[in-house]
């Protein structure tokens, strides 16, 4: 039988900080070989396990995310990107790339977003970047941050709220209105369709 390694041991055996391996359980990438007691065991047949994790994890790039919803607002981009480099600058953190999309929140076939995704499903993207929760999604953040966690991605959200146009909200709020409205007279009109159709079942029989 394999000698139980504590978990501080077994991250210096191999070379990483206890904080990291922490952060490779959450995300379920490692599993200790057994708990007793509520601590982490581990064994060496494990070392090349987690090695192979973090030669993964190392390969993983961060990016930038930004977005507005129409052409008016098309001045803001700059100001989106500015801060997420010089906030990626003060911490250190190398950015890839940044995504920029015209189109609405509520619009998920936005081209440059689904690039992202498919690149944090793919388990290639360490950290995403983006100036406030609503330039990713206006609704569904909580949902699509949980995919990202599921996949070892963290979100950075800078909450600059001037870069969450007000006038945007308005043109979102808007387009709930208008698919509501139009789901609603679909309804009514199926509904008449089907009492016209009851109508003429009940005359047919009648005659």
């Amino acid at each position: 039988m394999e000698e139980l390694l504590t978990l501080p041991k077994f991250a210096k055996l191999a070379g990483c900080s206890t904080r990291t391996l922490f952060k490779r359980i959450e995300e379920k990438l490692i599993e200790p070989y057994e708990i007793r007691n509520g601590r982490n065991y581990f064994v060496a047949s494990q070392l090349s396990i987690l090695r192979r994790v973090e030669s993964s994890v190392s390969q993983r790039k961060s990016y930038g995310y930004y977005r507005v919803s129409s052409n008016s607002q098309k001045s803001q981009l700059e100001d989106q990107l500015k801060l997420i480099e010089l906030f990626a600058a003060s911490k250190g953190i190398i950015l890839e790339n940044s995504f920029k999309d015209l189109a609405s929140g509520m619009n998920f076939n936005r081209p440059n977003f689904n690039i992202l995704l498919s690149e944090v499903v793919a388990n290639k993207v360490d950290k995403i970047i983006c100036t406030y929760e609503d330039r990713l999604m206006r609704f569904g953040f909580p949902l699509f941050k949980k995919i990202c966690e599921a996949h070892g991605t963290e979100i950075i959200v800078i909450n600059s709220k001037t870069t969450s146009p007000e006038d945007e909200m308005v043109e979102d709020l808007m387009t709930i209105i208008h698919v509501f409205s139009a789901r609603l007279y679909g309804l009514r009109s199926s509904k008449g369709c089907i009492n016209d159709i009851l109508r003429k079942a009940q005359d047919t029989e009648g005659k």
